[in-house]
């Protein structure tokens, strides 16, 4: 039978406990066990609460943390804390390096709430990975969202450090047969959007290589899908070109178009390079915000 300093032990374990920690020593009349404790509030599950005051902890941090941080902190028993750290990065929530042994937020939690991240701002899960391509391809990088008149507007962009910034300000209309925003648009769609789209075309000649035939659009999208991505070689403006991707949402719709820009010779000199980074990209958003492209769109580690 336990004696009175054993139950005082106790009491003080659960008092000091109350506000972090889950634990709590319990008697059963004949040994002490360490068990989960009684959570205030209405049938609140024990395991799911410490997995999101984790998730809170993290959040809070300016950079990457140790599990014994996260024991400190949250007072969680180390087993249990393990557990659901490796749950959480088996889903994508967390990521783990191993390496440094630290946890950081994932984007697997932007995946899974993207609806109301979404709602929120449009822009909150894209714009990171956006403003880090331009140090994976040495290109201005450009966000594009499709406009009601089917032209296209700027609402992000970023350049690489020492680097020639070749990009349009924020708020920026394309017109709708802007080239490699155009060939990203249609390429993977349905042939009726293609055909309505052409329907309410009227060529222009931006420069002697801009595309002015229904033919020429048709072939251009088809080679856009062989390639992986679509190409812009001085067919809008003289001695630039780009190399554009469509984004598409949860629902399999357009949402963006991501292009990554520059002078022509140094685009078509490292045109491998820039697409195979553009593809990674775009494929990181596509998890982050839950997109949903088609079964033929370019992943990461295709032939570009």
């Amino acid at each position: 039978m336990a004696g009175p300093s054993h139950r005082a032990g106790a009491v003080a374990l659960k008092a000091a406990t109350a506000q972090m920690r889950y634990e709590e020593l319990r008697n059963d009349g004949q040994r002490w066990t360490l068990g989960d404790a009684d959570i205030s509030g209405p049938n609140l599950v024990p395991a799911v609460h410490k997995a999101i005051q984790i998730l809170a902890f993290i959040n809070q941090q300016p950079r990457a943390v140790t599990l014994s941080a996260i024991i400190e902190d949250t007072g969680i028993t180390k087993s249990h804390c393990f557990s659901i750290l490796r749950t959480l990065v088996h889903h994508g929530w967390l990521h783990f390096n191993p390496d440094l042994k630290t946890y950081e937020l994932g984007t697997g939690i932007l995946r899974d709430v993207s609806s109301i991240t979404l709602q929120a701002s449009p822009l909150f899960v894209v714009n990171s990975i956006v403003q880090e391509l331009p140090l994976q391809t040495g290109t201005s990088c450009i966000l594009s969202e499709p406009h009601a008149d089917g032209g296209f507007v700027v609402v992000e962009k970023a350049n690489a450090p020492g680097q020639l910034e070749i990009s349009y300000p924020v708020g920026h209309h394309y017109p709708r047969d802007t080239s490699a925003h155009m060939k990203a648009l249609l390429a993977w769609v349905d042939a009726e959007e293609v055909e309505a789209w052409l329907a309410g075309w009227t060529p222009v000649s931006y420069t002697p290589s801009s595309v002015t035939s229904m033919q020429g659009v048709w072939r251009q999208l088809e080679l856009t899908r062989e390639r992986g991505y679509a190409l812009s070689v001085d067919e809008f403006t003289l001695g630039i070109a780009a190399i554009a991707l469509p984004i598409f949402d949860n629902a399999g719709q357009v949402v963006y178009i991501l292009d990554c820009v520059g002078l022509t010779p140094d685009i078509t000199a490292r045109q491998g390079e820039v697409a195979r980074a553009l593809i990674a990209a775009v494929g990181e958003i596509h998890r982050a915000i839950g997109g949903r492209p088609p079964q033929n769109f370019p992943r990461a580690g295709s032939k570009a």
